[in-house]
């Protein structure tokens, strides 16, 4: 996939043309503002003030006490964006608004979208992570108060609901399996939905102690304490445990070097049972001997920034499970950009 200006009458085609002696001009400001745009309209409650109504642009600026030129300003650029529409001097939102940025709706991606601004501020050590190869360090530098650490969480939440019930059936277990390890697995609810699926294994989620202060927090209001308990610690250095059924990695070794994960996948072999699974499940990312893909791409680079960590390839993950001793090794790459491999330990 590419990311363009995309023009829609032939006149834009004619105005795309004169704008192509501008275009790196054009690619570092425009989709800047869009961003912030709609960043603005979560944390300022531009999009839950509007909700299912219609407005003028003075009515909604009177309602949340804004400057009416700047409010429209920022409304114009949003209905350009397709998040807004505009008729006959009334604003109301589009489809994809109402579903994903009110906060009243289950689908909704409020958190994620502030969870944007931590990432704005990561993506301005872009130069320094380039020069130097390292990350900023996402967990040590920039989640640095219980609020970051919520956010954080809040947003992974956000990103887990959406795939869950897609990933939870194909991860193998065997016949009375019982203990399921969720490394890295913030509030649960992957493990959750897998053991909902294989009565009456339990997970437990291990975490960073700072992750577990605000992850079991949203577990438990989402109701996951039926299936789901929580372990502080740091699956790179501490002890994983013993004679899991299931461990599963979710969302994780993108924060992770080639020997990091390598080193992870040969703790995991002392942590599962005999016939046990290990199931892992990140970011999608294809061999390409074309155009890259500039979604991968760009999600990749974005880890880097993030902790020095990439999006890994499936035969990449394959190829370190038949090392440490799994057999049976599967991966799936349909699932809308993400990826799951999964392999059996036999002891």
């Amino acid at each position: 996939m590419k990311y363009s200006i995309i023009p829609e009458t032939k006149e834009d085609e004619k105005k795309l043309e004169r704008y192509q002696q501008f275009l790196p001009a054009i690619d570092t400001s425009i989709p800047l503002i869009i961003s912030r745009s709609i960043m603005a309209g979560v944390r300022l409650n531009i999009f839950d003030t509007i909700g299912h109504d219609s407005v003028t642009s003075a009515e909604l600026s009177q309602s949340l006490s804004f400057n009416e030129e700047s409010l429209t300003l920022l409304l114009n650029v949003l209905t350009g964006a397709g998040y807004i529409i505009f008729d006959n001097a009334y604003y109301r939102l589009s489809d994809i608004s109402k579903k994903l940025l009110l906060r009243s709706s289950s689908d909704n991606l409020c958190v994620n979208v502030e969870y944007a601004y931590l990432r704005w501020k990561m993506i301005d050590q872009l130069e320094d992570v380039i020069q130097t190869g390292k990350g900023v360090d996402l967990h040590e530098s920039f989640l640095n108060n219980p609020e970051s650490w919520h956010t954080y969480q809040r947003s992974m939440f956000g990103f887990a609901k959406t795939i869950a019930s897609q990933i939870s059936p194909l991860v193998p277990v065997k016949p009375n399996a019982k203990k399921l390890l969720d490394i890295g697995g913030s509030h649960g609810l992957m493990g959750a939905e897998i053991c909902k699926l294989h009565p009456p294994m339990t997970s437990t989620v291990f975490d960073l102690p700072d992750a577990i202060a605000q992850a079991q927090k949203i577990g438990k209001s989402e109701g996951l304490d039926d299936y789901v308990s929580y372990q502080a610690g740091d699956a790179l250095a501490d002890e994983l445990g013993s004679n899991y059924d299931v461990v599963f990695v979710g969302n994780l070794m993108h924060h992770f070097s080639e020997e990091q994960n390598k080193l992870l996948i040969q703790k995991i072999t002392k942590a599962l049972s005999p016939n046990g699974t290990l199931a892992i499940y990140d970011v999608g990312h294809k061999k390409s001997t074309s155009f890259p893909d500039v979604f991968e791409a760009a999600t990749s680079l974005m880890f880097h920034i993030n902790s020095s960590g990439k999006c890994y390839l499936p035969e990449e993950y394959i190829n370190w499970l038949t090392s440490a001793g799994f057999v049976d090794c599967k991966s799936y790459d349909s699932l809308h950009g993400i990826i799951l491999v999964s392999g059996i330990y036999r002891q």
